[in-house]
């Protein structure tokens, strides 16, 4: 989780310069393509933090043996909650790559929240057998 934070930061402070690595950003056939990724790097900066922490929490949850929760909260919010908002905020909101990448975050702050749930209730479960 710490290393995701790190690079989260890194597209929130320094978007322009990791652009500049990929991208020759002072020519100007490029101007867009450098608008676009540098608008683009904040949320995926969130991506990131919220995904990394969702990894840690899931593999804590298979490291406690329940392995079919992690996978099905994974699906249902990837797939559903994230493809279904992303798609709608991009085409039917009209924000475009920006409204894909929100509805993404919005899929994994849900996982996050799920799985967080499924933690507390394994860790309590498997304490008490204890």
């Amino acid at each position: 989780a710490i290393a995701s934070l790190v690079t989260a930061l890194v597209l929130w402070i320094w978007p322009q310069t990791l652009v500049r690595v990929f991208l020759a950003t002072g020519e100007p056939a490029n101007a867009d393509a450098l608008a676009i990724a540098v608008a683009l790097s904040s949320v995926a900066g969130l991506f990131l933090f919220f995904d990394g922490t969702q990894l840690v929490v899931a593999n804590a949850i298979r490291g406690l043996l329940d392995t079919r929760a992690p996978l099905l909260i994974s699906l249902l919010g990837y797939w559903l909650v994230g493809l279904g908002a992303g798609v709608t905020l991009c085409f039917a909101v009209g924000w475009g790559a920006q409204g894909l990448w929100g509805g993404l975050v919005c899929g994994v702050v849900f996982c996050n929240v799920l799985l967080l749930r499924r933690f507390r209730y394994t860790l309590t479960r498997v304490a008490s057998t204890l």
